[in-house]
C-alpha cells in the first residue's frame, strides 16, 4: 500500500478497503467510472481528500477519495479502453491501416467475447468516427472472414469470440458442438462447422465425436424438439456426403424421424432452410416405400 495512503488509514480518515483500492489507482491509471466513461487519475490531493481524473469528456474532475475507491475501475495498460486515453493516434491508425489488429484487441480486452453492439461502444467516436462506422464495420467484417480464429456472428445479438490460435481450429469447433447442453446451441456450432469445414485436416475423422453426439442428443429430444433434431440429422448428413464419412453404426436417421412424424410433414419440412428441404424430400423414397 501507498505509504501517503497508509498514514491516513492509521488517522482514520479511510478505510483500509479503500486505500487498497486507491493503491491501484495512482496517477497516470487508465480507469472507467460506470456514468463518466474512460478516464485517467490526474492527481492525487490527499490533504483536500479528492481525487482528480481526466475524464474523455471532462478534465480535472474531483471525486472524494472513498467515492474514487468504490466507483473508479482500474484498466490494464494494454486494454483497448485504456489506450483510447493514453494512445488514441495509435489506435486511430490501426483502425485505419489494419482493422482486424483492432478487433483483436476489443476481443482481448474483453475476454474473447464481445456483442457487436459493445464494440461499436469501445471504438466510436474517439477511434472510430459514428459517421462512417458502419462502412468501416462492413469493410472490416469483409477483412475478418480471412482471420479464422475470429468468428463474426450471423447474428448482431450474438457474440463474437475469438478462438485459442494455440489450439486446432477444428478442435475449436468440434468441443463447441459437444460441449454445448441444450439442442440450439448445438445447431449454432453444427452451422459453424458447416461454415469451416475446411478448417479440418480430416474431417471424416476429426468429425466422429460430432456424429456421435449426434445420435444420442436426436434419440433423446426428437419427440420434444421435432423441427430442430430434422435440422440437426440433415446437416450432419450434408456434411458427411460432403467429407465422404462413415457415421458410426445405428445411427438415427432422417428416414426414421419423417416415418414417425407422418402426420406432421409439411410443418417440419416446411420449418427447414431451403438448402435443406431437397436433402428431407430425397429421403422420402425410404421412408414410404
Amino acid at each position: 500500500m501507498n505509504q501517503d495512503l497508509q498514514k491516513l488509514v492509521a488517522a482514520s480518515k479511510l478505510s483500509p478497503a479503500d486505500a487498497e483500492k486507491l493503491s491501484r489507482l495512482e496517477p497516470g491509471t487508465p480507469c472507467n467510472h460506470k456514468s463518466w466513461g474512460v478516464g485517467k487519475i490526474a492527481e492525487w490531493d490527499l490533504l483536500g481528500d479528492r481525487v482528480l481524473i481526466d475524464f474523455e469528456t471532462k478534465a480535472e474532475h474531483p471525486m472524494k477519495l472513498s467515492f474514487a475507491a468504490g466507483s473508479l475501475i482500474p484498466l490494464p495498460s494494454e486494454h483497448l479502453l485504456a489506450r483510447r486515453v493514453t494512445d488514441l493516434a495509435t489506435l486511430q491508425q490501426m483502425a485505419k491501416s489494419e482493422p482486424t489488429k483492432i478487433i483483436e484487441l476489443a476481443l482481448r480486452s474483453c475476454g474473447n467475447k464481445i456483442h457487436l453492439d459493445d464494440l461499436e461502444k469501445m471504438l466510436t467516436p474517439k477511434v472510430v468516427e459514428t459517421a462512417v462506422y458502419k462502412k468501416w464495420w462492413e469493410s472490416t467484417k469483409k477483412a475478418l472472414r480471412e482471420v479464422r480464429h475470429i468468428v463474426v456472428p450471423a447474428k448482431r445479438t450474438d457474440l463474437m469470440t475469438m478462438r485459442d490460435q494455440a489450439e486446432k481450429p477444428g478442435d475449436l469447433l468440434v468441443r463447441a458442438f459437444t460441449s454445448s447442453r441444450e439442442l440450439k446451441p448445438k445447431l449454432a456450432a453444427m452451422n459453424a462447422i458447416v461454415k469451416d469445414l475446411d478448417l479440418f485436416d480430416n474431417a471424416a475423422v476429426e468429425l466422429q465425436p460430432v456424429f456421435e453426439d449426434i445420435n444420442f442428443v436426436a434419440r433423446r429430444s426428437w419427440k420434444l424438439m421435432l423441427k430442430e433434431t430434422l435440422s440437426l440429422l440433415l446437416q450432419r448428413d450434408e456434411i458427411v456426403d460432403q467429407v465422404k464419412a462413415t457415421l458410426p453404426e445405428n445411427s438415427f436417421s432422417v428416414v426414421e424421424v419423417l416415418r414417425e412424424n407422418r402426420g406432421a410433414l409439411a410443418e417440419i419440412i416446411n420449418s427447414q432452410p431451403a438448402s435443406l428441404v431437397a436433402r428431407a424430400y430425397r429421403s422420402f423414397p425410404a421412408a414410404f416405400p
